[in-house]
């Protein structure tokens, strides 16, 4: 029996370079390259090798068993190509031996993808093909799995080349498991952010052992839930700031195999049942709380401004008066940018998992203020002014 589909999610930032608060410089180059390759670096040595390493010697133990979707930015795949190649050829090995599948998403991990179908209609074709060249595989289930959205986000969400979608219920207009319309014909299944974050938890530092117990709610939730949720979705950052090692991480999800005696999904599993299991059901409050993900990244002044700004940058390029430099805006979109920026950095318990390159927000802030205000100084060394808003 299948019960559980497991997802791993990898995203990795460009690094800005770094401005006090306050202070914004006119700079002609506002990446650091150097500090982006050495975190590169250190991610491949100290994260990426050991956790594929685990996943190869989780695949030669179960076999077929044991299946997992990777969800890789084209952000990611640009500066692990630059960086460390190595890397993605261990990647392409576990794909070619069929253990790893890919997930589409938006190439640059964008938060403009969820408010223009255009924009999420191109970024995830670029994303597609960037895996198929890469990798072989052309992608046919899409996550969308960030909280931000337009109100009709849902009616368009379901990219058209992808039958099947991984998704939050904030993302949705009707709570329902299982939604599948008329219009789109798309199934969406939603992913599980109370257990994963349980997974994080279990294989961080500060866990000292994992026994039986620690898969009780996994396990409890697969009991209760079964006929209701399937599957059980769950996602997993390797890359989180506070795990060293991934020995909980592999000995968790040994004993979910044993103990359960099930196989994980493969995406073409989801995209096969997608096509006969479309059950819809009113959750409950309790229930529906665990598929809905948390949102750290609009929250507060810096963020929204900063927002406006890269939103007048984006008008700007759709008037297509003015060259630039495609790769500067694809690292601008990224929404690690705003993330930086949440005051939830100031909170021991989200610091110590998510990676920030700044000291602090109001650093973040000034720092992507500086990238966006010379923009097009940096894209075609002529001075063109940034539109304000009101």
């Amino acid at each position: 029996m299948k019960l559980i589909s497991l997802c791993t999610k990898i995203q990795i930032p460009v690094i800005y370079h770094k401005h006090p608060f306050s202070e914004i410089t006119i700079t002609d180059k506002f990446f650091n390259d150097r500090q982006t390759q050495s975190y590169v670096k250190e991610l491949a040595a100290h994260k990426l090798l050991p956790f594929l390493k685990t996943v190869y010697k989780l695949s030669e133990l179960y076999g077929s068993r044991y299946k997992m979707a990777v969800s890789l930015s084209g952000i990611s795949i640009k500066l692990l190509g630059k960086y460390v190649p190595f890397v993605l050829d261990e990647m392409k090995r576990l794909a070619d031996n069929g253990t790893i599948e890919f997930l589409a998403e938006p190439w640059s991990n964008t938060v403009l993808s969820y408010f223009n179908q255009k924009e999420l209609t191109q970024q995830t074709e670029l994303h597609r093909r960037t895996i198929e060249a890469t990798f072989g595989q052309l992608p046919t289930v899409f996550m969308a799995d960030l909280p931000l959205n337009a109100e009709n986000f849902s009616e368009f969400m379901p990219f058209p080349k992808c039958s099947t979608v991984l998704t939050c219920s904030n993302h949705l207009n009707k709570y329902r498991g299982y939604e599948k319309t008329s219009n789109t014909k798309k199934t969406q299944f939603l992913i599980n952010y109370t257990l994963s974050q349980k997974l994080q938890q279990i294989s961080s530092n500060s866990y000292q052992s994992v026994d039986l117990n620690h898969i009780t709610p996994f396990n409890r939730y697969l009991r209760k839930h079964t006929s209701l949720v399937k599957p059980l979705v769950l996602v997993f950052d390797p890359l989180a700031k506070n795990i060293s090692s991934f020995n909980k991480w592999e000995e968790t999800i040994a004993q979910l195999l044993n103990k359960t005696q099930s196989s994980f999904y493969s995406l073409s599993d989801l995209e096969e049942i997608s096509n006969y299991f479309s059950i819809e059901n009113n959750y409950s409050e309790d229930l529906l709380s665990q598929f809905m993900y948390p949102d750290h990244w609009m929250k507060n002044s810096m963020q929204k401004e900063a927002f406006k700004q890269f939103r007048n940058i984006y008008k700007t390029i759709q008037t297509h008066k003015y060259p630039y430099l495609r790769e500067a805006w694809d690292f601008l979109q990224d929404l690690d940018n705003f993330l930086y920026m949440s005051d939830s950095f100031f909170l021991e318990n989200f610091a110590s998992q998510h990676f920030s390159p700044f000291r602090s927000p109001h650093e973040a802030f000034t720092s992507y203020m500086n990238a966006v205000s010379n923009f097009w100084i940096v894209s075609s060394k002529k001075s063109y002014p940034i539109i304000k808003t009101n």
